[in-house]
């Protein structure tokens, strides 16, 4: 996305999570969260990552308000084609353990015929 010095308002990171609504517990989200999405982005659903743009000038990191709604519709788009999440009954299957560990000590499990 091209820079337009012009039309957009360049904004420090420290001002993005002010720009965010708060989180679980009411908790907003921390500078560093911010750093993570420049770096390493967000995976989406489909596997693919986006991340938030920025600008450098004279060492320090900048967007716009231009760049962080896109960085957010993207994700929102992803999200509204994505497949509804599987149950969590599905996701973490159930390792049974050994029939040993649930038998009294000094019994065996009856053997199949």
């Amino acid at each position: 996305m091209e820079l337009d010095l012009i039309n957009d308002r360049l904004i420090a990171l420290s001002e993005v999570p002010e720009m965010i609504p708060p989180g679980r517990g009411g908790k907003r989200t921390h500078l560093k969260t911010v750093e993570r999405w420049i770096a390493n982005g967000v995976r989406l659903g489909n596997g693919e990552r986006v991340r938030l743009e920025v600008v450098q000038l004279a060492g320090r990191r900048l967007t716009t308000a231009k760049r962080l709604a896109a960085f957010i519709e993207k994700q929102t788009e992803v999200a509204k084609t994505k497949q509804p999440a599987k149950a969590a009954a599905v996701r973490y299957r159930f390792k049974p353990r050994s029939a040993k560990q649930f038998l009294p000590q000094g019994t065996y499990p009856p053997t199949p015929c």
